[in-house]
């Protein structure tokens, strides 16, 4: 996503002005960053499925079908991520969606990348943080892209992983100090 890429990396000009440290100030101001962050934990779920245990008994709009209480179910995050009813262009990397504090950034929208509730993941905010550190300071050096002809092949597991590995081009930025 060169356009998308090309905004990062006028964020990290901006906001480092050439430092290669990033004080919690920068981090907070590091938000199209975020943004992509979030983004690409939408579209590539790290984890497939979460479980819960329905607390009562739920009739499903759709089907009429009851779900009774105690019932263990299996809520696909990969599906709902992409789910067209929640998601304008559901399969399109944008994002802008995440821009605002009243989008699609909350579990009401099926926005589950740690989990939710009393069951969360205790590292998603370490987790963002690093991601954020991780895309300023690649994106300050270095221009990714597509390795020409590579497709992974992704296996849900635990957890989502590529079967064949992530190929990218690497190119080192000429204007960075």
């Amino acid at each position: 996503h060169p356009a998308a890429q090309d905004k990062v990396k006028e964020e990290v000009r901006r906001v480092l002005q050439g430092r290669t440290e990033i004080t919690p100030d920068d981090q907070a101001a590091l938000k199209y960053c975020r943004m992509v962050m979030q983004e690409t934990l939408r579209l590539y779920t790290i984890i497939p499925f979460v479980n819960r245990t329905a607390a009562k008994d739920r009739v499903l709009k759709e089907s009429g079908k009851t779900v009774p209480k105690g019932t263990i179910v299996l809520l696909p995050l990969g599906i709902m991520n992409r789910d067209p009813d929640q998601w304008e262009e559901p399969n399109a990397f944008r994002p802008e969606r995440f821009e605002e504090i009243t989008s699609h950034s909350s579990a009401k929208h099926g926005y589950l990348p740690f989990g939710y509730g009393s069951r969360t993941c205790i590292g998603n905010t370490l987790a963002l943080t690093e991601g954020v550190v991780m895309i300023a300071l690649l994106m300050q050096k270095y221009r990714l892209s597509p390795e020409p002809g590579f497709k992974a092949e992704v296996i849900a597991g635990i957890s989502m992983v590529s079967k064949n590995g992530i190929v990218v081009r690497v190119e080192r930025e000429t204007s960075f100090p």
